[in-house]
């Protein structure tokens, strides 16, 4: 069924064995690009998500489902979680599963620069020119420590800053 390249375990709900209804799929998707596709084939179905991963997981998942009616549940693994924190997700898995199941939900905001919408933070200008440098600086080792830093220093000295139009609520400036 899955038109995606995600692989997909099905599970039935005891008190419907036998009845051929699914009630929960379960998808592992290892690529980036595919983590949308379940978003928006969650949507399709009008069933809601929930995610167990970082902040880059839940972002991929939560771009298929905006402007939807399906509920996103987060299972906060990743390092930052800056998003579940914000939320006041909890931190452990037990405590994340019980919010989830109370079934309570809440709107969340979501921007768009360029057609590439964001749910947590964007940066424009010298932070998002910081950004590769800095996401490098996050593996291991000294020499990719040391690569990261002269990268960030050849973009401090070469930034040219951009003229902006920034429009919020149909409102530009």
């Amino acid at each position: 069924m899955a038109s995606f390249e995600a692989r997909r375990a099905q599970r039935r709900d005891s008190r419907n064995m036998g009845s051929g209804r699914e009630t929960s799929s379960l998808y592992e998707a290892r690529r980036v690009g595919l983590l949308r596709c379940v978003g928006k084939q969650a949507a399709a179905e009008q069933a809601d998500v929930v995610i167990a991963g970082g902040v880059g997981t839940v972002h991929e998942v939560a771009r298929g489902l905006i402007g939807t009616q399906s509920a996103l549940g987060i299972i906060a693994l990743g390092t930052m979680n800056n998003l579940a924190h914000s939320l006041n997700i909890p931190a452990t898995i037990e405590e994340a599963c019980a919010v989830i199941a109370t079934g309570e939900t809440h709107a969340i905001d979501v921007g768009k620069i360029n057609d590439q919408f964001f749910t947590e933070v964007a940066g424009v200008g010298l932070e998002a020119a910081f950004f590769p440098a800095a996401e490098e600086m996050k593996g291991p080792g000294l020499l990719v420590t040391l690569r990261g830093i002269f990268d960030g220093l050849r973009t401090l000295l070469a930034f040219q800053p951009a003229k902006l139009r920034i429009s919020f609520d149909e409102h530009q400036r």
